[in-house]
């Protein structure tokens, strides 16, 4: 997975960034690599499926192939994140003038790449507003800022 196209903490809301080790048991299936977004099962450190709707944060290492204790960035409701855009009925990327700022996005895994899904009404994120760069407009941005929704983000001990 191309930890560049991954989603980017772009502002925790408190100014700083909660960095949490967790043990993840090698050999489970569930290898993720650095920038994949993971969620705790039973515990354990576990990447995250397409249309998920449950996150615990982002992966900063690779996955081991034993026992290791993982880095993550938690993933918590005040945070501002800068994630690509999607459109699943065009099953193409998605400019951002065509998103609704204020409303509630799902995330979906597309070719190892996380993007917010216009399509989706998973509620797992709420939009922002475009990420622009200098001399870009919402017609040819294709990333937008978000706030994970609180249901969304999965607690220290997994609930």
């Amino acid at each position: 997975m191309a930890f560049a196209n991954n989603p980017k903490l772009v502002n925790t809301g408190a100014g700083f960034c909660e960095q949490l080790s967790h043990t993840h048991v090698g050999g489970t299936g569930s290898a993720f690599t650095k920038g994949e977004l993971v969620f705790l099962n039973a515990g354990v450190v576990t990447v995250c499926a397409s249309n998920a709707t449950l996150f615990f944060g982002q992966a900063l290492v690779d996955d081991g192939a034993t026992a290791t204790e993982v880095q993550c960035i938690r993933i918590l409701p005040e945070q501002v994140w800068k994630i690509k855009l999607w459109d699943a009925s065009d099953a193409a990327v998605k400019a951002a003038s065509n998103f609704t700022v204020g409303k509630a996005y799902g995330l979906v895994l597309v070719s190892n790449i996380w993007y917010a899904d216009y399509d989706d009404s998973a509620d797992a994120i709420v939009y922002q507003g475009p990420a622009l760069a200098a001399g870009e407009t919402t017609a040819n941005c294709y990333w937008g800022l978000f706030k994970f929704i609180t249901t969304a983000c999965q607690s220290q001990t997994g609930n």
